[in-house]
């Protein structure tokens, strides 16, 4: 299942969030990669820059999390980060 972020899904979006990658290229380059705190902003809506969606099974925690940034026109959306959660 595919739904909206929650709250009670920030410590493993934390947790994926080290490992992500980030695939907007263009503000790789022009700001640097995401650091964790800002990927768990975005997450509970601090900043309010991305949509973040989790991939869970019924009843559990989430196994992988992306981040869709809002295009320019707010028409369209883009995958900027995905995290799967660590192996390991």
């Amino acid at each position: 299942m595919i739904r909206r972020a929650k709250w009670t899904d920030l410590a493993p979006i934390r947790r994926m969030a080290e490992s992500a990658a980030y695939l907007d290229s263009e503000k790789l380059h022009t700001q640097g990669a995401q650091g964790v705190k800002q990927i768990v902003a975005r997450a509970v809506g601090v900043l309010d820059l991305a949509t973040t969606v989790v991939w869970c099974p019924e009843g559990e925690p989430p196994t992988a999390f992306a981040q869709l940034a809002k295009g320019a026109s707010g028409t369209s959306a883009s995958v900027s980060c995905l995290g799967p959660i660590p192996i390991g």
